[in-house]
Order: C-alpha cells, then sequence, then structure tokens
C-alpha cells in the first residue's frame, strides 16, 4: 500500500489496481455467477458455526465481534476465498446487511491478510449509513460488492 499525501492509494478508487480476469482462476471458486460458488462442499462445522456466531455478533454488538473474530486461525489462501465461503454459509439477499460480519470472517480467515489486507469501514456522508469492506492487494476481495466505492474511509483495520 503506496501512501499519496497521507492517503493509503488503495482506499481511493482511481488508484486501484484494475481487476485481472483472465488470471488462473483458484479452482475452488466458480466466478461465472454471483455471488461466488464455492465447488467444494467441505466446510467444516467449525466454521460454520463461527460464521453464524460473528454474524450475530455483528448485528449486536461491534467489540464482541471484532474480538471473537481473531479467536479461529487462518484457513483460507486468501480473502476472496473467505468471502466465497461466507457466501456459502450465509446465502442469500441478507448478504445486503452482512458487511461487517464479512469483513471480520474474511479478514480473520485469509493467511494473505495481516500482511497484504486491511479491513475498511466507511461512511456515506452527509447520512449515517455504514459499509464495510476487505482490501488485499489493493483490490476488493469482494467482487460484486461495488458499495464501497460510494463510501469515505473511517476506520481502517489490519
Amino acid at each position: 500500500m503506496i501512501e499519496k499525501n497521507g492517503v493509503a492509494t488503495s482506499l481511493v478508487p482511481c488508484f486501484l489496481k484494475p481487476q485481472e480476469y483472465n488470471v488462473v482462476v483458484n479452482p475452488l471458486i466458480a466466478v461465472e455467477q454471483p455471488p461466488y460458488r464455492v465447488l467444494h462442499s467441505n466446510i467444516s462445522n467449525v466454521v460454520r458455526v463461527y460464521a453464524k456466531i460473528l454474524t450475530w455478533l455483528s448485528r449486536h454488538s461491534f467489540m464482541g465481534a471484532y474480538v471473537f473474530s481473531k479467536l479461529l486461525s487462518p484457513r483460507y489462501e486468501d480473502a476472496q476465498e473467505a468471502v466465497a465461503v461466507y457466501y456459502r454459509i450465509i446465502p442469500g439477499e441478507q448478504q445486503r446487511k452482512l458487511c461487517l460480519a464479512r469483513m471480520l470472517f474474511a479478514s480473520s480467515m485469509s493467511k494473505r491478510f495481516k500482511k497484504h489486507g486491511i479491513g475498511v469501514i466507511g461512511a456515506f456522508l452527509p447520512s449515517r449509513q455504514m459499509h464495510a469492506w476487505v482490501m488485499e492487494d489493493g483490490r476488493p476481495a469482494d467482487r460484486w460488492d461495488n458499495e464501497w466505492i460510494c463510501y469515505q474511509p473511517v476506520a481502517v483495520f489490519e
């Protein structure tokens, strides 16, 4: 992440790296239809319970969800794969309201996140609407989440 005038360039949309669609696709993720569809069905019960508790906590207590998100060790190669697993565990239209839980899940379950990622919470000013997303290697981890571009970052987690 490069800083320009004190602003991290991965947070400013004009400095983001373009999406690379001709890269080798992870065989565990099929990206032909949103949301991600994980091709393997062996998501452990521990991860399922962890995601559901994290989702419940994120609706009721930010601090509780943040502390709880640090309990499990990373299991997936990158945040993109972790987001795909979260979509698989908690499917449907409710994903629009679960951005905080998705960000905490992806950041805690990704092996690359600690060195190459940030979690961002942004505000849609002047309203009070908030949104959370994960950036890894200067790219958003969730390809189908395009709401983040309208939000001004107010908090960044590493």
